[in-house]
């Protein structure tokens, strides 16, 4: 078993408040869902990142089900984050390369991993089953994720994910052609339709692996999808008149003829919805 994305997103929305609240072996829990957690491994240098295993119903950690969790470049406005400058600077260099911040989540993938393994003590099932990386972490979790066979990717708004594959700049240290092929089995990435921030990535927020699922809206936050499962939560996108991927095109034209009603446009312009609409399907059913 794996975590899903919806759960996962839970995790890399808090990860910086876990980092700060909770010690390594310290059980924790979510509000939303109440799932329990032991924190297996954090680290809070550069890079930002956690590594949990859920509790089962007797609260006994699951080794088998280890998650890692990477933030994305660190905020100035952050209360634990002190290295903003290294963060942002590899950010730039993403726009051309593989971020640099690949070896440190390769270092923290190996860590977790002995780390869960002594916790577990012998006779327990150990495996990271889960990677997850949020903006400049996304394409640096793709590539240690497809090294290390992990089964289930979930990443939200890559930047620079055009950039990291050898391919695309003959970058050695990139995303090689067989890596891609893995993560795009086991990849779910959600992107926002408005590329906040990662259109300034050197190729507009281009995710050219997995399987992306683009919402509409414009944020650069990984609490923005709505998630149900390991898809968009497709009811709650077309009860709120928003577009997402992996609609139907009934749904599309739902939300469109909703959309046309909202802003009490006449019919011309509600036809030009429409098509828009048609638009929007294409485009994301190229992500699908």
């Amino acid at each position: 078993m794996a975590l899903n994305d919806e759960q996962v997103q839970q995790l890399q929305t808090r990860v910086l408040k876990i980092i700060k609240d909770h010690d390594v072996g310290e059980d924790f829990s979510l509000k939303r869902g109440g799932q329990k957690y032991v924190l297996i491994n954090e680290v809070n240098e550069t890079t930002q990142a956690i590594a949990v295993a859920p509790l089962n119903k007797q609260g006994q950690p699951d080794y088998s089900q280890t998650t890692i969790v990477v933030a994305g470049t660190q905020a100035p406005n952050g209360d634990i984050n002190n290295h903003v400058l290294e963060s942002g600077f590899n950010a730039v260099m993403a726009r051309n390369q593989l971020t640099e911040q690949t070896k440190d989540v390769r270092e923290f993938y190996n860590q977790s991993l002995a780390s869960a393994k002594k916790m577990a003590g012998k006779g327990q099932e150990v495996d990271i089953s889960n990677m997850s990386g949020f903006s400049q972490a996304g394409p640096a979790v793709a590539k240690v994720a497809a090294e290390m066979k992990v089964r289930k990717i979930t990443n939200f708004m890559d930047w620079g994910a055009w950039n990291s594959l050898t391919k695309n700049t003959a970058d050695y240290r990139g995303i090689s052609d067989e890596e891609l092929a893995y993560i795009n089995k086991h990849l779910h990435s959600y992107s926002d339709q408005g590329k906040d921030l990662t259109s300034w990535d050197g190729h507009g927020g281009n995710i050219p692996y997995g399987k992306v699922f683009t919402v509409e809206g414009k944020h650069h936050n990984a609490g923005l999808p709505k998630i149900k499962g390991n898809r968009p939560d497709f009811e709650w996108y077309e009860k709120n008149g928003l577009f997402c991927s992996g609609m139907t095109e009934k749904q599309v034209k739902k939300i469109a003829k909703l959309k046309a009603k909202m802003y009490e446009i006449n019919a011309a312009t509600a036809n030009y919805g429409l098509d828009y609409a048609k638009k929007i399907l294409i485009i994301m059913s190229l992500s699908i």
